[in-house]
């Protein structure tokens, strides 16, 4: 029996944080209400985040009550990433790899969008944008340029 892209979330989130807890949407007609839809919740977390897709197969529309904001989950890694993040539980790297980098993709996507409205979109003076951000447009720029980078090579 084939596994269900939400059965592979379940299982790599469960996996990284076993107090976990996933519901799938209980309807009052099996097979005639739609029921693709899945809440995950921690006991650490004041937050619940849904994932939803008619017949749990990727892609999910990703909401939470902590925020109004959407996603979109493509991979079983996007899934967890964004479960983990608007939860607000630690990424928890199962390679064990120690790069001191344990930014999440909804981590750099927040801070790629935040850097692109300072560089781009906000009206501050060149010589006011050192003294407010601590770094010249140009350092704010090239990173925005690698944040950019890392996540098209994800």
């Amino acid at each position: 029996m084939a596994t269900r892209d939400i059965d592979a979330i379940i299982a790599a989130l469960t996996a990284k944080h076993p107090r976990a807890w996933v519901e799938q949407l209980k309807v009052k007609h099996p097979g005639a209400d739609d029921d693709g839809l899945w809440f995950f919740s921690h006991p650490e977390s004041a937050f619940e985040v849904q994932l939803e897709s008619p017949f749990g197969a990727f892609p999910f529309l990703v909401e939470s009550n902590r925020w109004d904001a959407r996603g979109h989950a493509s991979t079983v890694d996007e899934a967890v990433e964004f479960i983990e993040s608007w939860l607000g539980l630690p990424a928890v790297k199962q390679s064990g790899a120690a790069d001191g980098r344990d930014w999440t993709r909804v981590d750099l996507l927040l801070i790629k969008n935040a850097l692109n409205e300072v560089c781009n979109g906000v009206d501050i003076e060149d010589f006011e944008f050192q003294t407010r951000l601590g770094a010249s447009r140009e350092d704010a720029r090239e990173l925005l340029r690698r944040i950019h980078d890392r996540l098209e090579n994800r």
